[in-house]
């Protein structure tokens, strides 16, 4: 049995023995990835900044901007990019809403997230994961 989901970039099917997931999320974030490494690396200049000229605004605010890049930049190391992931790795799936954006998060047994930005009808997914996906649905 397939069952199939649209989504923006592309679609989830479900299989009998594993979810199938086509999607640019390998795309979508190398740019956080990006983004996080330079943001630390500005905030460890401006701590630098502030040994040399004795400004205490640059010591708190490059400790602010580097330990929220950091915080950012481990998140982002913690999800996979997996295509293909089999019902035996799978914790447990979440459809989830926040700021009007639905997504459906997969978290694995290896503790890492694979997030699937972009469903359309949240509502139909989670009767169908209810009823059909034999692992913990919350």
């Amino acid at each position: 049995m397939e069952d199939s989901f649209k989504i923006e970039s592309g679609e989830i099917t479900f299989e009998t023995d594993k979810i199938k997931i086509s999607d640019n999320s390998k795309n979508q974030s190398l740019p956080y990835i990006i983004s996080s490494v330079l943001g630390f690396i500005f905030g460890i200049l401006t701590i630098i900044r502030y040994f040399t000229t004795g400004d205490e605004l640059a010591l708190s605010a490059g400790s602010i901007i580097s330990s929220i890049h950091l915080v950012v930049l481990i998140i982002n190391l913690f999800r996979t990019h997996q295509s293909e992931i089999s019902f035996d790795e799978i914790k447990s799936i979440k459809v989830k809403e926040r700021f009007g954006r639905k997504f459906l998060d997969i978290k694995l047994k290896n503790q890492k997230l694979r997030r699937v930005i972009g469903v359309y009808n949240k509502e139909n997914l989670q009767n169908y994961l209810n009823a059909h996906v034999p692992l913990r649905v919350d």
